[in-house]
């Protein structure tokens, strides 16, 4: 156990989704990493928090902040977060943190598994504090893995779980056609189908015969937005989702048949080979 005297400290509070409301909120972290302070006669200079996954390292801009604080004059003596989990679900980012305490003389707290970090960093507490975070990648991994069975499960009812394209909303977790939107989408794939159209100009024309693209305050699509709309499947009444191997018929209405589909894909791929050769 270490002997604080009127050390500093910086807390980290970290949340990722809003299911972690429960049990680990904002609140909760906050007020043990303050307590624990308080408890032990350390003088807490500031609570940082972040709204970020852990599951990725280096992408943590507070986080970051931190680190790079700890190797200046205007460093903390101790770091605080509520449970390891909230400082780092990966060893590429604890790797910083072992920099810290044994360069940097920074001791490092988890509130939960009442845990301290500090130098001497001893490797039988590094192999112990290398399961933790081995645990902590494995839970999020696994949940991950978990979800993404439900999501295919769903998505094999014909009920795609991911954003709905241009021309579909939800009424009643129920798919359905915007007609406004859907005449758009209609009228793109039969125009570009003639052949007579590039993307470019088709953007234009779309425009001038009164059909405009809610998105866009001017009414005008962007081009990249009209190509990924025209590659699109979904508009037949089918889909694919990652991880199911034939198309899915989905519960909604088609806006096109798949022979008009066909048929722009195939002017898509000649236009596409025509500007690389």
């Amino acid at each position: 156990m270490s002997n604080y005297k009127q050390e500093s400290a910086d807390g980290y509070i970290r949340l990722s989704s809003r299911n972690q409301e429960d049990g680990m909120s904002r609140k909760t972290q906050e007020k043990e990493c303050r307590k624990y302070c308080e408890k032990n006669g350390i003088t807490l200079r500031n609570i940082y928090y972040e709204n970020k996954s852990a599951i990725e390292p280096y992408k943590r801009p507070v986080l970051n902040a931190i680190i790079t604080r700890q190797k200046t004059s205007d460093k903390a003596d101790i770091i605080v977060t509520y449970s390891l989990n909230r400082l780092t679900r990966n060893h590429p980012d604890f790797y910083f943190f072992r920099e810290l305490v044994d360069k940097h003389d920074t001791k490092i707290v988890f509130v939960k598994e009442n845990i301290i970090i500090q130098k001497p960093f001893k490797s039988y507490e590094k192999y112990l504090t290398n399961i933790l975070i081995s645990n902590a990648e494995f839970e999020v991994e696994y949940m991950n893995e978990i979800r993404k069975i439900g999501l295919i499960e769903r998505a094999k009812t014909g009920k795609r779980p991911s954003k709905l394209p241009y021309g579909y909303d939800l009424y009643k977790k129920r798919i359905v056609i915007i007609p406004k939107e859907a005449e758009f989408v209609k009228k793109a794939f039969e125009l570009y189908a003639t052949g007579k159209y590039s993307l470019k100009t088709l953007t234009n024309k779309l425009v001038d015969i009164g059909l405009k693209y809610k998105s866009q305050p001017d009414g005008k699509i962007p081009r990249a937005s009209l190509a990924n709309m025209l590659k699109n499947e979904f508009y037949t009444g089918w889909y694919t989702y990652p991880g199911v191997e034939e198309p899915i018929k989905g519960k909604y209405k088609a806006i096109i048949d798949k022979d008009l589909f066909t048929r722009v894909q195939n002017i898509l791929k000649i236009s596409a080979y025509e500007k690389i050769r």
